[in-house]
């Protein structure tokens, strides 16, 4: 029964795609299972390439300059050197767990003698001095050939399936290969790791599938959302072509009939009572232009193109369809709707015009108002793809640490100071991922209106000292010179405030200011004026350009989106700050030069203590 339901809602949701967002998936799909093949490719010739280059390494460092003493025979047990080379080899397989042999082998006519390997005597493994390499592949023997190291495919033999990485000895004063250093890697373990990063190849792509999905459905509501506004727009035109061929409703009219000669100033034979409360004017001071012309009512700018369509009009015989501005008895501007034609008498000679006028000055604030609003949700979705991707960074990144450092800790052998640094690294991402969802959470609250002032007696240089500790040692670790500023004494320094709030607008200021500072120094506090005491942050750092100066208090923005890469956060600082600073009475204000730091300050009211 769950299966059936499942399946309907599967059928239900594909019948809703339409043919394109269909061709969409599929190509997106098709895209995305070929990213990952390359991923595949990639991550697999990454992972040669390092276990080889992690071979090269150890060979260049096992000093064999003595390997020419060893005689490949079980009397070699009896060298000291080979001792020492045995225990080195059996330290780099402790070490490395990925790599499970470590062995050196040459070739004795056209065979393969294990020299050394790292395994104790009493393993099973163990290969004494001079034991034929019976497990040996024609690659083995290709080091020997063109002295190149390689990596094998995987080979399975009777202890497992091994990725071998061979690195050729060379004689240093013959450059000959006299020997093959190899390591062996567990071909399992190798492919677990591929497998790891395509499967987060694998999540990406679906992410991405689904953003697609969310958007288009968004784009097809806004493309519905038009149709229905041109609809209305169309009908509110049908509506008024009616109402004018009903001549006995001329009075009630929103607009004014009227009827014309077709001269320059238009002068007026008829003129309907609404043109008082469109133009400000009687319709008997129109009548003959006996107070004014309506030409005189047209803006300057206007006349011409208004006479010019006018005499097209005529010689076509059509319809003159306008909008253009007007000024009014009382100077105010407002735009007007015309539509009127030419009346011709039997002969075809024109007898005079005649129309309708519509006060639409409110239709056009309409529209401006729709394209502003337009702008601003097109500028809204660019801004949560912008969110969106940087918050999938922001939050992937630490993510990754704490994988990657919680896989490192679970080695066995892994010292006692760096399982203490691999924790310290996996607590500071857990802190960055808090602050990021902390940061949401503020956010979210202040446009849901649930924020909630306590307002107490607040001890402000107390506070700074507090926050003077706290950032200090990260203005050391940056070479940046922390400092702050109290202008009343402790006496007179308590104010009634949200201390919680202001403590978190200070805290996100300083954290910005280091944030953006490479060099140079950082003050904060505040100054005692006649109005209340004014906070302020200042820094040294990159400053923000003037058109970008208002754009930084807004959600999810930095001073430049090219910065979002560079320095880590989801743009929220900032837009908090400005909000718990307006609803403790004062504003957020920034004063800043590019290239030469900035300085972000407000004020909050203050009452001197009663002695």
């Amino acid at each position: 029964m769950t299966d059936n339901k499942t399946y309907m809602k599967y059928k239900l949701f594909l019948m809703k795609l339409s043919v394109k967002e269909i061709l969409i998936i599929l190509t997106l799909l098709i895209s995305g299972s070929i990213y990952v093949v390359l991923i595949w490719n990639n991550t697999y010739k990454q992972e040669n390439e390092k276990i080889l280059q992690v071979a090269k390494s150890i060979e260049a460092s096992l000093h064999l300059d003595h390997l020419k003493t060893f005689e490949g025979k079980p009397e070699d047990l009896l060298n000291p050197d080979y001792q020492k080379l045995k225990n080195t080899l059996l330290q780099i397989t402790h070490i490395n767990n990925n790599a499970r042999f470590a062995y050196i082998y040459l070739q004795r006519n056209d065979k393969l003698y294990f020299i050394i390997d790292s395994e104790p005597v009493t393993s099973p493994d163990y290969s004494p001095p001079g034991q034929e390499f019976t497990e040996a592949q024609p690659i083995d023997k290709k080091p020997f050939e063109d002295g190149k190291a390689l990596v094998t495919e995987p080979i399975t033999d009777r202890w497992g399936t091994w990725v071998s990485a061979e690195v050729p000895i060379k004689d240093i004063e013959t450059g000959q290969v006299i020997a093959v250093f190899g390591m062996d890697y567990n071909a399992a373990s190798l492919k677990k790791r591929i497998l790891f990063d395509i499967l987060q190849s694998s999540l990406l792509v679906f992410f991405i599938l689904f953003l697609t999905i969310v958007s288009r459905r968004s784009i097809h509501k806004n493309i519905l959302l038009k149709k229905e506004i041109t609809h209305r727009e169309k009908a509110e035109k049908e509506l008024i072509k009616k109402e004018l061929t009903l001549s006995n409703l001329i009075g009630n009219l929103p607009g004014m009939v009227y009827r014309c000669a077709l001269d320059e100033n238009y002068t007026m034979e008829f003129i309907s009572e609404p043109c008082i409360r469109i133009t400000g004017y009687l319709p008997g001071d129109f009548l003959g232009n006996k107070v004014i012309s309506f030409n005189e009512l047209i803006l300057p700018e206007y006349r011409q193109l208004i006479w010019e369509k006018w005499q097209k009009v005529m010689k076509e015989k059509s319809v003159f369809i306008e909008e253009y501005p007007i000024r009014t008895a009382s100077g105010e501007i407002k735009w007007v709707w015309d539509r009127g034609s030419c009346i011709f008498d039997e002969i075809g000679e024109i007898q005079f015009m005649e129309g309708y006028i519509e006060d639409v000055t409110e239709k056009k604030k309409r529209e401006a108002d729709l394209i502003m609003a337009k702008e601003k949700a097109e500028e809204s979705d660019r801004l949560k793809s912008a969110f969106l991707a940087n918050l999938s960074h922001e939050i992937r990144t630490p993510m990754n640490g704490i994988l990657g450092f919680a896989e490192l800790i679970k080695e066995p052998d892994l010292s006692p100071e760096n399982q203490q640094e691999f924790i310290g690294i996996i607590e500071v991402n857990l802190h960055r991922m808090l602050n990021i969802i902390s940061d949401l959470i503020d956010i979210s609250r202040i446009e849901a209106g649930e924020t909630t002032l306590r307002i107490r007696k607040t001890n402000i240089n107390k506070m700074l000292h507090e926050l003077h500790l706290f950032f200090l040692p990260l203005g050391i670790d940056k070479n940046i010179q922390v400092d702050y500023h109290c202008d009343l004494s402790e006496d007179e320094c308590t104010i009634e405030t949200d201390s919680t709030k202001l403590n978190q607008i200070l805290t996100y200021l300083i954290k910005n200011a280091i944030k953006f500072t490479t060099e140079g120094s950082i003050v904060f506090g505040y100054n005692h004026k006649e109005t209340g005491i004014e906070f302020y942050v200042t820094d040294t750092g990159s400053g923000i350009s003037p058109e970008h100066k208002e754009l930084i208090f807004e959600r999810f923005m930095q001073a430049d989106q090219g910065l979002t890469r560079k320095y880590e956060g989801v743009g929220l600082g900032l837009a908090i700050s400005k909000a718990y600073v307006e609803q403790l009475g004062g504003s957020l204000i920034v004063n800043s030069e590019l290239g030469k730091g900035s300085t972000f300050f407000f004020e909050l009211p203050y009452q001197a203590p009663i002695v």
